[in-house]
């Protein structure tokens, strides 16, 4: 699940590099004036930078929101304290990120095993 919304927003991402770029390239073409060509150049690198940033912001959102509900459902099917769900949800995104894994399979195991 959180593979999949992760693999949809590279794929965000690369299209709209891909866009972007494509972009700026016509500019560039249809434009003669070297004033101009700056201008267009700085619109779209600045267009492509603020895409880029918000696709970062929004993949940390919701890992960190991904992260929440590991912890939560850690102190729910363990009766762990918040502090110990907290760090037994870190030891989860560790090792799912080490080994690529997702993260509810590694919560489940992580469960069995308190």
């Amino acid at each position: 699940m959180a593979s999949d919304a992760l693999i949809t927003l590279i794929i965000d991402a690369k299209n709209l590099a891909s866009a972007q770029v494509k972009g700026l390239q016509r500019d560039l073409k249809g434009i003669n004036d070297e004033g101009a060509r700056t201008d267009a150049v700085m619109k779209r690198s600045t267009d492509i930078v603020k895409g880029g940033l918000a696709l970062a912001f929004g993949a940390a959102a919701k890992g960190a929101s991904d992260l929440a509900n590991v912890q939560a459902q850690l102190q729910a099917e363990t009766g762990a304290s918040a502090d110990e769900a907290h760090r037994m949800a870190l030891a989860v995104n560790g090792i799912a990120g080490a080994t690529r894994q997702s993260l509810p399979a590694v919560q489940a195991a992580m469960s069995k095993v308190r």
